[in-house]
């Protein structure tokens, strides 16, 4: 997902240099990157309170009381 092995256009920067690759954090190492995001994925706190999160950020929750109501749950 993070490697461009198919070496499909992506655009270039600002500074005209080509753009290959997604750049992410652990000293660009795609595979720490995926697993340390795996990781917190499969945490046990994140597992249990990521669809309240969802519907904070996309769902009904988004909106007016419920928002209020849902607020001392991530702040």
């Amino acid at each position: 997902m993070l490697l461009n092995i198919n070496d499909i256009h992506l655009g270039t920067r600002e500074d005209g240099e080509k753009i290959d690759e997604v750049i992410t954090p652990c000293n660009n190492n795609k595979y720490k990157f995926s697993e340390l995001m795996k990781n917190i994925l499969e945490n046990n706190k994140i597992n249990t309170n990521i669809n309240n999160w969802i519907d904070l950020i996309f769902g009904y929750k988004s909106r007016a009381q419920d928002a209020e109501s849902t607020k001392k749950y991530f702040f």
